[in-house]
């Protein structure tokens, strides 16, 4: 060993021993650290082990036990923040609450801070919430402000309640509700499947949404900024799904116009000599004939209108009308109810129902072999008691061929050939008003089990003067009343 390093140990030596021996004069406080956990929550290493799943509406309840190693269970010197996409929703240590702010996954934070010593612990979780109207009963309502209110019913769980939404995701519904229309998405199976729904306001940013009804977020928009020619006037008012096609239609300032793939078209039929004008919701509602033919009422002319491709081959440029085959003396003063392309007795026909004063009346132009429209004319008309309480707009059963209609508390049918009408069902005497709105459920075969019933009374003293109805065909019965559960209902969808 050297004497340099000897010297060096000695030292080194000699300073911890007088280290050792030196008197201390600190004044230390050795208080043991309050040292915080959090238990009876959802553990594991892994997102995926901590996931809370509620359906939207239902109670949150996250209830955690806080112990510190010296304070124990006493939590005053704690203080407490539930943080869910960066939004605070509660600063109390349990979490109780309605999960009725949002859909789907979300990150989520529970921040404990001893304020003793600013120490903060974080528990992260994953809060989903899904939605209880996969299958359900779907009513677009307004309430009294005229914000649009979209009602969910599960039809899988009967014991579920009413679900009011006006945003989706972060989109608000707005206001003046117009249309609501249903998709059925196949999967796997016969039963796996699911719905798409489709809104339409006529004052909303954008004016159309398509959501997915497992979660209730948009897939989808329509707006102004979708119009691949900028339009002069942005007042769309009207959007139909056609069940046998994968193309939409929708109505912009009286014009119509397809939607697809994020898109919407120019204005179909743009060098009218008339300048058509289907007003808010004249288109008729088509099928098989879309991308061949477009029927509509002219509320501008008065009149029944339809135009046509150039050829049987589908395509969307409407370059033909006939005007020279539809009279419009036969609906002079007439104000138009409801439109449809139907097939019965062999050739396609546009029908189309009218009403003057306390009269209905029934037209039909008729199309042989896609080829051309070959006649039009008056098939029925007939005195209705009580007509002018009829708020509803008739709907059209594809499978029987019959009108249904909404006069004050009863729905009637009439077949297309006549307008006999007879009684289908009538409400209960319990005060909650005329119907404003009803439906089938859907069903691409027009094989409909159910109608659903909306009803409203403006005298009412509840703060909800809507009420829903649940009416089974095969047993010829109401099967459930909700009463006072709606704002005033414009149209129902019913997805079972």
């Amino acid at each position: 060993m050297t004497m340099k390093l000897y010297r060096n140990i000695l030292t080194i030596a000699s300073l911890a021993f007088l280290g050792a021996c030196s008197k201390d004069l600190g004044n230390y406080d050795y208080k043991d650290i309050n040292k915080i956990t959090i238990g009876n929550v959802l553990d594991g290493d892994h997102n995926s082990e901590r996931i809370y799943r509620v359906v939207f509406g239902d109670s949150l309840n996250i209830i955690p036990d806080i112990q510190g190693t010296v304070s124990g269970t006493d939590t005053s010197n704690l203080s407490f923040a539930w943080v869910v996409k960066g939004d605070t929703l509660s600063r109390y240590k349990d979490l109780r609450r309605l999960a009725d702010f949002g859909f789907g996954k979300m990150v989520c934070n529970y921040y404990v801070t001893d304020r003793t010593t600013n120490a903060v612990l974080n528990y992260n979780f994953t809060l989903e919430i899904s939605s209880d109207a996969a299958r359900a009963h779907y009513i677009l309502t307004e309430d009294d402000e005229h914000n649009t209110v979209l009602v969910t019913k599960s039809a899988l769980n009967s014991a579920m309640p009413f679900r009011y939404v006006r945003t989706v995701g972060t989109h608000s519904l707005g206001k003046n509700p117009a249309s609501l229309a249903i998709r059925r998405n196949d999967g796997s199976s016969a039963t796996n499947y699911t719905y798409t729904i489709i809104l339409t306001a006529k004052d909303a940013s954008p004016n159309i949404v398509e959501v997915l009804t497992t979660d209730i977020l948009p897939i989808l928009f329509y707006g102004p900024e979708q119009f691949v020619e900028t339009p002069e006037v942005n007042k769309i008012t009207w959007h139909y799904h056609s069940l046998r096609t994968t193309t939409a239609y929708i109505l912009n300032n009286g014009k119509v116009h397809f939607v697809k793939k994020g898109a919407i078209s120019s204005v179909l039929y743009r060098n009218d000599p008339l300048d058509y004008d289907f007003g808010e919701s004249g288109l008729f509602t088509n099928g098989s004939l879309y991308s061949r033919y477009i029927a509509g009422w002219d509320y501008k002319n008065k009149r029944m209108r339809i135009f046509s491709t150039t050829g049987v081959a589908a395509n969307d440029l409407y370059t033909t009308n006939w005007d020279h085959i539809i009279d419009p003396s036969l609906t002079e003063g007439h104000d138009y109810l409801m439109g449809v392309e139907t097939f019965y007795s062999s050739p396609y026909k546009f029908a189309m129902l009218t009403k003057k004063g306390d009269s209905l009346y029934s037209h039909e132009a008729v199309l042989p072999a896609y080829t051309a429209v070959s006649s039009y004319g008056r098939v029925a008309a007939a005195k209705v008691e009580g007509l002018d309480r009829m708020e509803a707009t008739p709907v059209y059963h594809g499978g029987a061929h019959f009108w249904y209609f909404g006069i004050g508390r009863t729905i009637y049918r009439t077949s297309l050939l006549g307008l006999d009408l007879q009684p289908v069902v009538t409400l209960p005497n319990d005060g909650s008003g005329d119907i404003v709105t009803f439906n089938f459920n859907y069903d691409q075969a027009n094989n409909f089990t159910k109608i659903g019933i909306a009803t409203y009374n403006p005298a009412s003293g509840q703060d909800l003067k809507g009420s829903y109805y649940v009416y089974d065909i095969a047993s010829n019965t109401i099967e459930a009343s909700y009463l006072n559960v709606l704002h005033k209902a414009k149209k129902i969808e019913i997805g079972l």
